[in-house]
């Protein structure tokens, strides 16, 4: 049965299906704070007073058949610091590439960008080069609804080339991955991810801003 569900700063928790304040959150593993309450264990990722610490071949991982997102519109936002930009670095997937799923990472170009996947065969929309810069804070995140994407950062919409997404394939086995790709080798992160969020709908522009206003404090 879910539990009873505290107010998210910014937002309504209509739809919330993570909450991941990882600053928070001590120990190797621990339950989100969605009304699910999401088992995630942790490898690595050293947890400090602004979040968790990602160093190349570390993640959170965990089971979430509310994220198994298909037909229906979602959102995801992070507030990350990346240190270092020698290689693509995950911040959330529940897929795989050219197989299932969707895929949110910052680019080695210091694009925002996000992937969604069927079998053989790929979606994208992203930002601009140069859009994350290395060791500033940052709140990222996707909308999806229908056959849009649009990524943004600190409340901007930031999307530069817009896909024409089509529903990600589903996998129900497949797990959520922050920091690293499904493998559990590629594309690590190399900094610092504060927290992770994600509902079940579209967050207005408006709900962007309040959720940005409201958590900006740690920058």
């Amino acid at each position: 049965m879910p539990r009873i569900q505290l107010r998210k700063p910014g937002i309504s928790r209509r739809g919330l299906v993570l909450d991941l304040p990882l600053y928070k959150l001590d120990g190797s593993s621990f339950m989100d704070r969605s009304a699910y309450g999401h088992l995630a264990t942790v490898t690595g990722a050293i947890w400090r007073p602004d979040g968790r610490g990602f160093e190349g071949d570390d993640y959170v991982e965990l089971t979430s058949t509310q994220m198994n997102y298909t037909t229906g519109a979602f959102s995801i936002w992070a507030w990350v610091k990346v240190t270092s930009l020698a290689d693509n670095r995950v911040i959330l997937i529940r897929g795989l590439s050219l197989a299932d799923g969707y895929f949110l990472y910052i680019g080695s170009g210091g694009e925002i960008i996000f992937y969604t996947y069927q079998a053989s065969a790929s979606q994208v929309s992203y930002s601009a080069a140069g859009t994350i810069t290395t060791g500033n804070w940052n709140l990222i995140g996707v909308t999806r609804s229908g056959s849009s994407a649009r990524v943004f950062k600190n409340v901007v919409d930031v999307t530069n080339t817009v896909g024409t997404h089509t529903n990600p394939l589903t996998n129900v086995v497949r797990t959520v991955k922050i920091g690293i790709y499904d493998d559990k080798v590629s594309s690590p992160m190399v900094g610092i991810i504060r927290e992770v969020g994600s509902v079940n709908r579209v967050l207005s522009q408006g709900e962007w801003q309040r959720l940005y206003l409201a958590t900006k404090r740690y920058q």
